[in-house]
């Protein structure tokens, strides 16, 4: 990352919270958000994570989303990219589960870039204690995609 202050603006952005999603990293090097990451965890005591979706997009304007997480707080338990064959999407949606025994819920985000639309991206974040999360799913597959 060549600017300087805006590399410790984000590092200290990424600090402030214990999952943070970056939209839009576009570093076609893939280096950016790893250093990044170095930055976070060199500047605090807590050791912090990330997970990144693939580039997505169409030609050279391709992008990444990248979760930066705290280790002893989350864990990834799935990510994945939808298969977006009939070309709906911008980009096809990332999605990522997150799951935490310090919160005890469920965490799930999906991201979305829709083509004709004037919204950037949609960000779908639900807490969901384990008690209520087989009833959330089974919600959730009925009403379909």
């Amino acid at each position: 990352m060549r600017d300087r202050h805006v590399s410790q603006v984000l590092r200290d952005l990424v600090l402030r919270y214990d999952l943070l999603l970056v939209l839009e990293v576009t570093d076609a090097s893939g280096e950016a958000a790893e250093q990044l990451l170095d930055m976070v965890n060199d500047a605090s005591e807590e050791r912090y994570a990330l997970e990144a979706s693939p580039r997505l997009g169409n030609g050279k304007n391709k992008e990444q989303m990248v979760f930066f997480y705290k280790e002893d707080r989350f864990n990834v338990s799935k990510s994945s990219v939808y298969d977006d064959a009939n070309g709906d999407f911008l980009r096809p949606p990332f999605a990522a589960c997150f799951t935490s025994s310090a919160v005890q819920s469920v965490d799930s985000i999906v991201l979305v870039r829709a083509k004709g639309s004037n919204i950037g991206c949609c960000i779908y974040l639900r807490l969901v204690p384990y008690s209520h999360s087989s009833r959330l799913a089974s919600t959730l597959s009925r009403r379909g995609p």
